[in-house]
Order: structure tokens, then C-alpha cells, then sequence
């Protein structure tokens, strides 16, 4: 009686036991965390760009020109990246949707 009382228990915990590896190699198979996936960008037009964000670049950055623009959709929100050229160095300029210069980047070296 022992005896079986043994195999029975040694057969549930194997049971149990696959049954967590065979969850845990169906969640490998998803995204670990939606919030570490990198933000969605796509590039524009520059016309494209709204007049918000074009007006507020231009009084930020008087007679700079837009070389590319980018829509980046983030988790908290859209944002807008612009790329110019200023004294031979290449930046990234980003503005929330609302017109809002939010930080420059350097691109390059």
C-alpha cells in the first residue's frame, strides 16, 4: 500500500511538473513585456508634419531646415522627430504632438 501511495504521488509530481515546464515554453513564445518593445516610427513627409510642430520648430530654430521627419508612435503618445543639419553636425529634434520641443539628439560620432 505504501508502495503505491509512493508511485501515485511520484506521478502527480511529474504531472505538475511538466505541466509548469509546458507553460512556461508557451510564454517564451510571447513578448516578455509589450513596454520593452521599441517605439513604431515611420518616416513622413515634411508637409506631413503638423503645422503645431512646424510653427513651434521654426520660432525653436529660425532658419533651420527639416532634412527628414518621422511620426513615432510610443506608449505615451505620438512624438515627431525631426533631423537637421546645424554647423555640419547632424541632430534630432523631438516635439510631442502638441508642438512641445521635448529633447535633440546628436546623430554621428
Amino acid at each position: 500500500m505504501k508502495k503505491l501511495i509512493a508511485k501515485s504521488l511520484l506521478l502527480v509530481a511529474m504531472f505538475v511538473f511538466a505541466g509548469t515546464i509546458s507553460m512556461k515554453a508557451q510564454d517564451s513564445n510571447q513578448p516578455a513585456n509589450t513596454e520593452l518593445q521599441q517605439d513604431q516610427q515611420e518616416q513622413i513627409a515634411i508637409k506631413d508634419v503638423p503645422k503645431v510642430v512646424q510653427d513651434s520648430f521654426k520660432k525653436d530654430f529660425e532658419g533651420i531646415k527639416i532634412e527628414k521627419a518621422y511620426k513615432v508612435s510610443a506608449k505615451e503618445g505620438i512624438n515627431y522627430m525631426l533631423v537637421v543639419t546645424y554647423e555640419n553636425e547632424k541632430w534630432s529634434l523631438k516635439y510631442d504632438a502638441n508642438g512641445k520641443y521635448l529633447e535633440k539628439t546628436k546623430i554621428g560620432s
